[in-house]
């Protein structure tokens, strides 16, 4: 896999988290509905995904994305931002972060593994559903939720999120009105009905979709 010659710049693009939801709601969403306390065993497996060759477990209480691939690019597209000490590490000059890699020939290779449950069924992640679609209700602080939507085929699961302008026009016009228009975040507080004809009206527009490999 021939990817961008800057490592340090990609590997940091899977751990970014620092920039917010952008979109929360008052409560955990669909109000009303009852807490699922675990994934349904038919969903549990493991899932491809179909925008970066990543692995999706499913277990009884959570969510489990697992990177593991190799970086590869040619020495003389090595940025000039790093640097090479020996054949085994490369070194960024601007933040001496240190990666262990691989270097043959006129080739650097860097084999990159990262683990990451990005959702737990807890107190602060809780987990809903409604018409058969499922909710990720992740906590933002006292009365803000952030909220994805998973749907789930017989061999797919996608999961999507608010996150276009679309989506925003979508919630103002169902909605009404953002609760404080101060904060960072756009902030709402649905109906279950404004919920539910949110969702219908695909108002989660960003997102993958993961293929199902393994029961």
């Amino acid at each position: 896999m021939k990817l961008l010659p800057h490592f340090f710049a990609f590997a940091a693009l899977l751990f970014i988290s620092s920039c917010g939801p952008g979109v929360t709601f008052e409560d955990p969403q669909p109000s009303g509905s009852e807490n699922i306390e675990k994934f349904p065993v038919h969903l549990r497996g493991m899932y491809l995904s179909n925008s970066d060759s990543s692995i999706l477990t499913v277990t009884d209480k959570a969510l489990i994305r697992k990177y593991d691939f190799t970086m590869v690019t040619a020495k003389k597209d090595l940025d000039t931002a790093s640097t090479l000490n020996g054949d085994t590490v490369l070194i960024s000059k601007t933040t001496g972060e240190r990666m262990k890699v691989n270097v043959l020939n006129d080739s650097i290779y860097l084999h990159f593994v990262s683990v990451d449950t990005f959702f737990r069924i807890s107190e602060s992640n809780v987990l809903r559903k409604m018409k058969g679609k499922y909710f990720l209700n992740y906590a933002y602080g006292d009365n803000s939720w952030s909220v994805e939507k998973m749907f789930v085929t017989r061999s797919e699961i996608a999961i999507v999120e608010i996150g276009s302008a679309e989506d925003i026009d979508k919630l103002d016009s169902i909605i009404g009105k953002v609760m404080d228009t101060t904060a960072s975040d756009l902030h709402y507080k649905p109906t279950r009905r404004q919920f539910r004809k949110f969702v219908k009206q695909t108002g989660f527009s960003n997102g993958e979709t993961f293929v199902k490999i393994e029961k």
